[in-house]
């Protein structure tokens, strides 16, 4: 993006910020995606500017002008810096940390109660663990499709002896092999999309969560200097109003932005940053937001202290005549779709004042609810409202209803059996996984004839691995957990 030049203040000016979500996003993209959804809205009454690159700049609609300014950070994470950075010891982990969370104290007893908490244990666990088994399905599938399509010759081999079955089973070692450690599509988008959430998580904790990864240690700062870098850029062109929309990830990166969470903190004096930007914010977007989950997990990285400063305006709004008790200077929307696994009802950040929770219906179902936000009447409704001052509804016809409606339902019956399918193979896989080795160990048996053996051994040594694998599931990631855990508590302490 150009460089923009500072100019007077005007604070009748409105910026922008957005701040994307997951996965390898182009630089405004999301931007892109408003712009779209106000277009509709406004047609031809709303007048785009662009800037360096074709990208977005300012926004104009009844009277109104605001500037975009988009917090890009998929840069950051993305690429090189974070092949093969998926944890899965990470992912069936978290099954635990919410009852870790609570017998430390750090999930409160007036918002969690031992009840929710152990019920969300039990109903986590089996969840992340079933987890692994679809990642098996997928990558089967995944490289079975590779083996068809890969256009390559059959790679070439050294053997002691040229014979036809020396080359077989050489061969057989290198696919072997390949099938054990050459990354999918999968892994890909692991690496790319859920690894950009257990990147930054990991970045705010224990250095150790990293280690080998040491340029990634700073990824959740990096981020966060773009955050007020695009604030600083707001100043400079004189906004005396900030608007923030977020979505997915980038709510979390958003609101641990603006609660200064990476920033060392001075002895007993107010965070400069926030201050500052609380003195400007008047609204906070928030589409599709994972923020609920966040604060289960990883409790110490929502720290309601640092809001004080919010909190001080929303009372002195408050505090003027005329002023309704509830009204709030920095009013927060929170849009969530019931079929979005991603997102939900904010219930535990009002700290700084009432979330207004906006349930968003249609336009997608299990599958594509995460990414329609921009789309939504309701959504469009709301934020034009905030940017422009005036309100206006987009209608849909019976047939684009209709189609969202038949759409979302093929959605909802298809991913739950896709999933199933790839937890069937993965399943399958294991207990192949598990039988192999009573198989090979009996076959000495099975050539002498000592068939009353074979099924003995077979069952014995299926059995023995069959316990391994539920130790490991329940024992050993109960430990990993716990060690986890413990590095993401020992760091949160101390900011």
């Amino acid at each position: 993006m150009g460089k923009r030049q500072k100019s007077a203040t005007n604070t009748s000016r409105t910026g922008l910020l957005i701040v994307h979500g997951i996965g390898e996003q182009r630089q405004g993209e999301t931007s892109e995606k408003l712009v779209k959804g106000l277009s509709r809205l406004y047609g031809s009454d709303v007048q785009v500017e662009r800037g360096a690159d074709n990208l977005p700049v300012t926004l104009t609609a009844a009277g109104q002008t605001v500037r975009i300014y988009e917090v890009y950070w998929a840069d950051i994470l993305s690429g090189e810096r974070v092949a093969n950075t998926f944890r899965w010891d990470l992912i069936l982990s978290l099954g635990w940390f919410p009852w870790l969370n609570w017998k430390a104290g750090r999930l409160p007893r007036n918002l969690y109660s031992r009840t929710l908490v152990v019920l969300q244990t039990l109903l986590l666990l089996p969840i992340t663990l079933l987890l692994y088994p679809i990642y098996l399905g997928a990558r089967i599938l995944a490289q079975f499709a590779g083996t068809i399509f890969r256009k390559s010759p059959p790679p070439e081999v050294e053997v002691d002896e040229d014979t036809a079955l020396a080359r077989l089973a050489a061969r057989s070692r290198i696919y072997a092999d390949r099938a054990a450690k050459e990354p999918t599509w999968v892994e890909e988008i692991l690496d790319t999309f859920a690894g950009d959430v257990t990147n930054y998580m990991a970045a705010l904790g224990d250095p150790q969560l990293l280690a080998g990864r040491e340029d990634l240690q700073q990824a959740a700062v990096e981020i966060h200097q773009r955050f007020y870098a695009a604030v600083a850029a707001a100043e400079d062109d004189g906004c005396g109003e900030i608007q923030i929309l977020a979505h997915s990830l980038g709510t979390v990166i958003a609101y641990h932005a603006l609660t200064g969470l990476v920033l060392k903190p001075a002895a007993n004096l107010p965070n400069v940053k926030t201050y500052q930007l609380a003195s400007r914010l008047t609204r906070f977007y928030t589409i599709g937001s994972p923020l609920e989950k966040i604060r289960f997990f990883w409790p110490g990285t929502i720290s309601e202290k640092r809001l004080d400063a919010f909190k001080v305006i929303n009372e002195q709004a408050a505090a003027i005549p005329g002023a309704q008790p509830s009204e709030s200077r920095i009013r927060w929307d929170n849009f969530h779709h019931a079929f979005d696994l991603v997102s939900g009802r904010l219930k535990r950040f009002d700290h700084w004042g009432k979330v207004t929770n906006h349930a968003i219906r249609g336009s997608g179902g299990m599958i594509r609810s995460h990414v329609i936000y921009e789309s939504s009447p309701t959504f469009l409704e709301i934020i034009s409202a905030g940017l422009f001052g005036t309100t206006r509804t987009l209608s849909q016809s019976l047939t684009t209803r209709t189609v969202n409606r038949l759409s979302s339902i093929g959605e909802n019956l298809l991913l739950p059996l896709a999933l199933l399918l790839l937890l069937i193979v993965g399943i399958l896989m294991g207990l192949l996984t598990a039988f192999l080795p009573g198989y090979f160990i009996s076959l000495p048996f099975r050539l002498l004839g000592w068939d009353a053996w074979v099924n003995t051994i077979q069952n014995f040594f299926a059995v023995i691995m069959l316990i391994v694998i539920a130790v490991q599931a329940t024992f050993g990631v109960h430990k990993t957990a716990r060690e986890m855990h413990r590095l993401w508590a020992n760091r949160q302490q101390t900011r």
